[in-house]
C-alpha cells in the first residue's frame, strides 16, 4: 500500500547572516555635520561576527518585477549605531551579478527603534535602487539610495567617479524636534508618514530632490 507524505504548507530556509568572506564587507561612516569619512574593507574576524546581536532585525521585501536584489535583510547592531544591509534572495536567474556584498553604516547617534522605512527610487537615473530611510536619536533623517551596484561591487558607495556621490543625505526635520517618532513609513521615495510618541501624525513630503517639509 502506497504512503502519502502529508502536504508541506511551509518550508523552513536556514539564513546565514555572515558575510561570504571579509572582502564583501563594507563599512561606511556617516558623521552629522562633518562630511563622510568612507573605508571600504573592514578587518572584523570571526568572533566580532559571533558577539554581534541584533537588536532589531527584519527582511524587506521589494515589490514583484524587476526589482534586484528581490529580499533585502537588514540589521541594527552594535548599540543600535550600526545598521547592516545584505541581499538575501534564495533564488537567481543567472543572468544578474550575485550580490554578495554586505553594507554596514556607522552612525554617530543611536538609531531609533522602529524607524526604518524603505521605498523605491522613483528618479531618472536611478532605476532599481532601494531607498532606506533611518531616524536616529539626534532628530536626524537620513536617506540613503542604494543602487544595485552597491551590493555587487564593494567600492561602489566609496567610488566618487561612479555617479554615486550623492546616495545618502541628512536632513533635521522640523516635527523631529518637537516630538519623538515612533514609526517611520514610507509611502513612496518622496513621501513618508511619522507616527509619533503622543498618538500624533506627521506626513513628510518633497520634491524629488528636494528637502522633506513638514505638512501636518
Amino acid at each position: 500500500m502506497r504512503t502519502h507524505k502529508p502536504p508541506s504548507l511551509y518550508q523552513q530556509t536556514s539564513l546565514n547572516v555572515d558575510p561570504f568572506c571579509t572582502s564583501a564587507l563594507v563599512d561606511i561612516s556617516l558623521p552629522p555635520a562633518a562630511k563622510r569619512r568612507r573605508t571600504q574593507a573592514s578587518n572584523h574576524n570571526e568572533e566580532t561576527f559571533t558577539q554581534s546581536l541584533a537588536s532589531e532585525a527584519s527582511i524587506h521585501f521589494r515589490p514583484f518585477g524587476s526589482h534586484y536584489p528581490h529580499s533585502v535583510l537588514y540589521r541594527v547592531v552594535e548599540n543600535r549605531k550600526v545598521l547592516e544591509v545584505q541581499a538575501v534572495d534564495l533564488q537567481q536567474d543567472g543572468t544578474r551579478p550575485e550580490v554578495l556584498i554586505t553594507l554596514r553604516f556607522d552612525f554617530a547617534n543611536q538609531i531609533r527603534q522602529g524607524t526604518i522605512a524603505f521605498a523605491e527610487a522613483e528618479r531618472e537615473g536611478s532605476a532599481n535602487a532601494l531607498v532606506v530611510f533611518v531616524s536616529t536619536a539626534a532628530g536626524e533623517l537620513f536617506t540613503l539610495t542604494l543602487r544595485t551596484e552597491a551590493f555587487v561591487k564593494s567600492g561602489f558607495l566609496t567610488d566618487t567617479t561612479s555617479g554615486s556621490s550623492d546616495w545618502c543625505k541628512v536632513y533635521q526635520p522640523n516635527a523631529f524636534a518637537l516630538k519623538t517618532p515612533f514609526k517611520l513609513l514610507a509611502k513612496s521615495e518622496t513621501e513618508l508618514w511619522a507616527s509619533m510618541n503622543d498618538g500624533s501624525l506627521a506626513k513628510l513630503e518633497r520634491p524629488t530632490l528636494g528637502r522633506f517639509a513638514h505638512l501636518l
